[in-house]
Order: structure tokens, then C-alpha cells, then sequence
């Protein structure tokens, strides 16, 4: 999903459902805010998440 402009936090809560997610990358997801990063609070098998250049705050990432 890298660089993928058309990624917004609906899509977000969908990936969210995917419970088997273990890697994501969301890295220049520009459209991403805190919301919809938190809807993927749910994937307890997530290893890795790569978030280089998003808009996510400190604060969205520590409610993570």
C-alpha cells in the first residue's frame, strides 16, 4: 500500500477487520490521520508497520 494515494482511514477500518494482516506498509499514505490509523488497534498479528512520511501525531501513534 506504499505511496497508495487513494488509501483514506475507510479503508483503514477494513483492514482493520483482516485479522491475519502481520506487515503493512502505509509509508506516503498522505490521506492517513490518527483516526484510522487506530482502527488498526484490532491486528494482534501485525509484526511490522511502515509509516514513513504519513501524517500520524505523536500522540495518534502512542493510543496505538
Amino acid at each position: 500500500l506504499q505511496v497508495c494515494s487513494k488509501i483514506t482511514d475507510v479503508s483503514l477500518q477494513y483492514l482493520g477487520a483482516a485479522k491475519s494482516v502481520q506487515h503493512i506498509d502505509l509509508s506516503w499514505c498522505r490521506k492517513l490521520t490518527d483516526s484510522g490509523f487506530l482502527s488498526l488497534a484490532p491486528l494482534s498479528n501485525l509484526r511490522y508497520i511502515g509509516l514513513n512520511g504519513c501524517k500520524f501525531t505523536d500522540a495518534g501513534v502512542e493510543r496505538f
